[in-house]
């Protein structure tokens, strides 16, 4: 009995540690998160689109910029009083990938919000339009910008 304890004790050993090793692994790669727009129209200037970002900074939609990771998903939400009606399309224009939202952008039923996950292979910049529908009935048109961060390992 003394001769099994003394390699089955190795045994369990070097098993734990190796769990521990992976469970480690498992911990240092990034986990995707979530980026929530808040877009809004102020006053009668429907090509300024105001961009509220997830972290309260707001500026117009045509300096804003958002980073992510691959496997991030971006919300775009319609503020309220955002005079907007609707959100009608998020069109990419450029991109670095030839795939940037897997599976594409999905729109809620009142197209108030809409959302897109990042690929897994998407890198680089992207830039793409937002279309929407201000209060008045009229489309406009803004084109921010996407930076998409380099995969960790």
């Amino acid at each position: 009995m003394k001769n099994l304890l003394f390699p089955l004790l190795g045994l369990t050993m070097m098993f734990v540690a190796c769990k521990k090793e992976a469970s480690n692994e498992l911990q240092n790669e990034k986990q995707p998160t979530s980026t929530k727009l808040l877009l809004s129209v102020e006053g009668s200037n429907k090509d300024n689109l105001n961009v509220v970002g997830g972290d309260g900074l707001k500026s117009s939609a045509l300096v804003y910029t958002s980073v992510v990771n691959n496997g991030d998903t971006i919300f775009w939400e319609l503020a309220e009083n955002s005079n907007i009606s609707s959100i009608q399309e998020i069109i990419i224009i450029e991109s670095e990938s030839e795939t940037l939202f897997e599976g594409g952008i999905i729109f809620n039923v009142d197209s108030t919000q809409c959302f897109g996950v990042i690929a897994s292979e998407a890198e680089g910049v992207a830039k793409y339009d937002i279309k929407y529908k201000y209060i008045d009935g009229t489309s406009v048109q803004v084109d921010p910008e996407v930076v998409i961060r380099p995969p960790t390992k």
